[in-house]
């Protein structure tokens, strides 16, 4: 089943214009929705370096629930993002 479209008073640039913004229109809602910040994964041996804390203490928190760990291919792994904020919870800034 075909449909004509006919197009009068329509230069070439505007219909090539609206093209064009249909296409872009059509990609957006194609793509998938991605977090604008997305962070850093850090293995067990970087978080752990990076809290100054040994793997049994990084296994024990995460265990606790003091930190988020994601098991990802058969590795855990953990969001840079989380860490910070875990340090956050678990160590509090003190107000001067």
């Amino acid at each position: 089943m075909a449909k004509e479209i006919y197009l009068n008073g329509l230069t070439t640039d505007q219909l090539s214009e609206m093209i064009r913004e249909s296409v872009r229109d059509g990609l957006q809602q194609m793509s998938p929705t991605r977090p604008k910040t997305e962070s850093k994964l850090l293995t067990r041996r970087e978080t752990a370096r990076r809290l100054r804390i040994s793997l049994v203490t990084l296994t024990d928190w995460v265990n606790r629930g003091k930190i988020c760990a994601h098991k990802i291919g058969g590795r855990v792994l953990f969001r840079e993002s989380d860490v910070e904020a875990s340090l956050n919870r678990i160590f509090p800034i003190k107000n001067r």
